[in-house]
């Protein structure tokens, strides 16, 4: 089971939330202050509406933890994109889901 935190209070991340919230496949965890220090460490992958921008000091503390998949998505633009840069198109949120099953798997495979 991958751990996801999902950040901030956008209509897109409570969609999000909704849509994965019945899936075994991975264990939700939601913050909505994007402006406070949080414990990243037992996260698989931290996501956020990049149209709900952080602090910097939100930002600056995910250098600490580089197992992170890190994912900003742009609902404007219909992309999700890696903290490497990788970009890649989503229609809604079904993609995104299927992106975090397809890579959950990756995490999965490399890890054991």
């Amino acid at each position: 089971m991958k751990r996801v935190l999902l950040c901030g209070n956008s209509v897109l991340i409570a969609g999000l939330e909704t849509n994965l919230a019945e899936s075994i496949e991975f264990e939700l965890h939601r913050i909505d202050d994007l402006t406070a220090s949080h414990d990243f460490s037992s996260f698989d992958f931290v996501v956020f509406d990049i149209n709900r921008l952080a602090s910097d000091a939100f930002f600056s503390q995910f250098s600490q933890h580089p197992h992170l998949q890190l994912l900003s998505i742009d609902a404007a633009t219909g992309t999700l994109t890696t903290k490497s840069g990788a970009s890649y198109a989503v229609r809604s949120i079904d993609d995104i889901v299927q992106w975090l099953r397809a890579h959950s798997e990756v995490l999965s495979f490399v890890s054991t």
